[in-house]
């Protein structure tokens, strides 16, 4: 009988052994299963970091912007269109003023303002015109609109009319040479 007890502690220290070792070796392999996974984890969140990045610069750049900036003689004929379908006459354009490029910081974008002033013009002439006017997908837009009343206009003389003084601006793309040594 000491043989027979000798061997079911034999047996039932060979099938603890073989228990642990089987759980050991469970444990390893979800260890690395787990190390695999963090790793992964933090290669997915270094390439978040990077592509939020990108779009937090892209924020930053215009939406639209032209490859070159359209000539004054294109900007006036535009003005022109702009009055014709808004049914302003042009001697009512009273100020025309385009600017020079500049830079925008150390982008590679430049803005072109134009200053318009219009007088005597009903808020619906106005909106056809700016409406008109804008082409946002040449990167033009109308940045800035102040309004003065004119004196003596009232909705019982046929509406109120107004002076109307804009800047009409260009986005243009025009990437920074590099510098060489």
């Amino acid at each position: 009988m000491n043989r027979q007890s000798d061997r079911s502690r034999l047996l039932i220290t060979a099938l603890a052994a073989a228990t642990l070792i089987g759980m050991v070796v469970f444990a390893f392999s979800d260890v690395r299963r787990s190390s695999r996974r963090a790793e992964t984890a933090a290669s997915n969140l270094e390439e978040a970091k990077t592509l939020a990045d990108q779009i937090r610069r892209m924020n930053n750049r215009p939406r639209q912007a032209s490859l070159q900036a359209e000539s004054p003689s294109r900007i006036t004929q535009r003005i022109t269109s702009a009055s014709r379908a808004a049914g302003v006459e042009l001697r009512l354009v009273t100020s025309l003023a385009p600017q020079s490029p500049t830079r925008v910081g150390q982008s590679d974008y430049e803005v072109r303002t134009t200053s318009i002033s219009l007088e005597d013009v009903s808020l619906r002439q106005l909106a056809v015109f700016c409406e008109t006017l804008a082409d946002p997908s040449s990167g033009l837009i109308i940045q800035d609109l102040t309004l003065d009343a004119r004196p003596g206009t009232s909705s019982d003389a046929g509406g109120e009319r107004w002076n109307a003084r804009m800047a009409l601006t260009q986005t243009i793309f025009s990437p920074i040479s590099p510098r060489f040594p």
